[in-house]
Parts: C-alpha cells; sequence; structure tokens
C-alpha cells in the first residue's frame, strides 16, 4: 500500500517495497514526470487509474509546482507545472504541450553512472548541475539529455541511516 507524501520527506517508491534493483549504469528506474499546465486534469485521470495524489509542493529551486502520484501496481508520476514566474517547464509546455518530458532514475553514484553512460558510448549532455529537491527531502537531482533516448533525472540516493521518504 502506498505510503501518504508528506511535503519535504520524499515519495517512496510506488510499491512501498525497496527499489528496484541497480541496472546498467547503477540506476534504478524511479518516476516518470509529466508536464502539465495545471494538475486538475491529470489528477483526476491518475485517481481513476487508483493513484493516491499528494498535496502541491512549490520548489523555487527548480521554479516548478510539483505533486506526486503513486499506485502500487504502475509507475510513479510527478506531476510538473509552471509557477507564476516563467520557469524550465513553461518553455517546454509552449514547445510540445502537455506530455511525459522525462525518466528518473535513482543512483548510488551520479558520477559513476554518468562516466559508465558515456564509456558505453552514449552521448550525455548536463541540462541542469546538481541542487536540492524539495519534493524528494533535500537529495540532490541533475538533469541529463541521452542522445537517442530523452531527458533523464537522477536522483542521488538518500544518504546511509537516513530514509529516502
Amino acid at each position: 500500500m502506498p505510503t501518504e507524501h508528506l511535503a519535504g520527506a520524499g515519495p517512496r517508491p510506488a510499491s512501498g517495497d525497496a527499489p528496484c534493483s541497480p541496472g546498467a549504469f547503477g540506476l534504478s528506474f524511479h518516476h516518470i514526470g509529466l508536464a502539465v499546465r495545471t494538475p486538475r486534469k491529470a489528477q483526476a485521470f491518475l485517481r481513476a487509474l487508483g493513484y493516491r495524489i499528494g498535496a502541491p509542493v512549490l520548489d523555487p529551486e527548480q521554479n516548478v509546482n510539483l505533486v506526486w502520484a503513486e499506485n502500487p501496481r504502475m509507475p510513479a508520476v510527478e506531476l510538473v507545472y509552471p509557477t507564476d514566474t516563467p520557469g524550465p517547464v513553461t518553455e517546454l509546455l509552449a514547445r510540445q504541450g502537455e506530455s511525459i518530458y522525462h525518466t528518473c532514475f535513482e543512483t548510488d553514484d551520479v558520477a559513476a553512472a554518468l562516466a559508465a553512460m558515456n564509456d558505453a558510448g552514449h552521448r550525455v549532455v548536463c541540462v541542469r548541475d546538481e541542487r536540492p529537491a524539495i519534493l524528494f527531502g533535500g537529495r540532490l537531482v541533475s538533469f541529463h539529455f541521452v542522445a537517442g533516448f530523452g531527458l533523464i533525472e537522477l536522483l542521488a540516493a538518500a544518504p546511509r541511516g537516513r530514509e529516502a521518504g
């Protein structure tokens, strides 16, 4: 059963169990990011699918509003929508409309994961350097474009001894 999201605590994996085992590059799937103009319709759709919807969270460091949605049988979804001032999702929405725009992977070592992807011949370009994410309890996130795949968010694993969410 999913747990209630508390702002700043960071969401748990959708299954309520431990995160998926790391795969290639030391990455474990965490969630998909859905850019929306407002969250209302997306929340209604997700609720109809059985998702539990968290409270809205303003992340001034990222200049976005966020809502976490989880379902024990489906991937977690992060709804991302604009603040009152133009930010990273504003241009994205103008360019491609409401859509899934990133896939998030958790890793114990961001630098090692990036090195492994590059060593395997993948072209990876940093789009946004690491910064703390309020939705994930201040854990560091960074965004990278992987040629032939798209935008990924890398979520640094919670420090040992500290609950991830």
